[in-house]
């Protein structure tokens, strides 16, 4: 049997025990049928984009390569041991969540009532207890607890400027790495407005005058050198493969700080099969011109069997 299960998946779904009953029995298939049937997207991206710290790790290295011009990333504590960002306005984030559900601003003052790490930033009266059991527990506690803390360095420009969410999808490419690239469909602009709901439209001109001397190529050639650093990673069919069909970068720009030069970075990596496409909003009637995008990469991908 040589075929591929497509799990049709959101993100707030990460946590149903069906997934794991649908994965195993595809595996007991295999193994009694053989052939090359599996699910789409791999077990193994699923929980790397639940976990969602591989990710983060992955951003703060491809940030760190030499070839980067863009090298700022928000700080991040990944909730044990030693924290660095003690006495600092943090953004707390948890694993298996999606769109703002579980990201909360915790102000410094208010750490011990609302953090849920256990990192030391949080005072030892208020939390030793639970931080005791949790030390206890170690390393065991870490790997097989499901749903994972953790948090970042607030970055202002959220607020401030909004974010760029970057649609690339993959295209035929004989010299290209796997004989594929990246290609960028469209640029969203989002912003939430005073009612909390969402503004979404495409990029304009006008945007980059808030963000001087950053233009709009140097987005576009940032968000592509992302997607091939993450491609031409060794992990990249075990955590990367859907960037294969392609990916949505949500990113936005560091703080404005004198002295230094406002950069991208990628707030976070949002597979393609999780995201939002906001069609309404970027494409004209019949609001599938995205769609068909990734459509038409996913068949590239799989081609039908002769």
């Amino acid at each position: 049997m040589s075929a591929v299960l497509w799990l049709a998946r959101d993100a707030h779904e990460a946590d149903s025990a069906e997934y794991d009953h649908i994965f195993d029995t595809v595996i007991r298939v295999r193994c009694l049928f053989g052939g090359t049937f599996r699910c789409y997207p791999s077990r193994e991206e699923c929980m790397a984009a639940d976990m969602k710290i591989g990710d983060v790790i992955a951003l703060d290295e491809c940030a760190a390569a030499p070839a980067s011009v863009h090298k700022f990333r928000p700080i991040t504590c990944f909730g044990y041991s030693g924290c660095k960002l003690q006495d600092q306005d943090s953004v707390q984030k948890r694993s298996s969540s999606w769109g703002s559900q579980n990201v909360t601003v915790v102000r410094a003052q208010d750490a011990d009532q609302q953090l849920q790490v256990m990192c030391n930033s949080l005072s030892v009266n208020n939390n030793r207890r639970k931080r005791t059991q949790y030390i206890n527990q170690g390393d065991q506690h870490f790997i097989y607890t499901k749903l994972r803390w953790f948090h970042q360095q607030f970055i202002d420009s959220f607020t401030s400027f909004g974010e760029l969410r970057v649609y690339i999808t993959a295209v035929p490419d004989s010299t290209g790495l796997r004989r594929r690239r990246g290609e960028i469909a469209v640029v969203a602009k989002t912003d939430f407005l005073p009612n909390k709901e969402m503004s979404v439209r495409r990029i304009q001109a006008e945007d980059f005058l808030h963000i001087t001397p950053l233009s709009e190529l140097d987005l576009r050639t940032f968000a592509l050198y992302v997607y091939d650093n993450l491609r031409a990673r060794d992990d990249w069919f075990t955590s990367f493969e859907s960037l294969e069909v392609g990916v949505r970068l949500d990113i936005t720009v560091s703080p404005r700080e004198r002295g230094s030069t406002r950069q991208f970075f990628v707030n976070e990596i949002t597979r393609w099969y999780e995201a939002s496409f906001f069609s309404r909003n970027l494409c004209a009637l019949p609001h599938d011109a995205l769609i068909a995008r990734f459509a038409q990469a996913f068949h590239e991908y799989f081609p039908p069997s002769s």
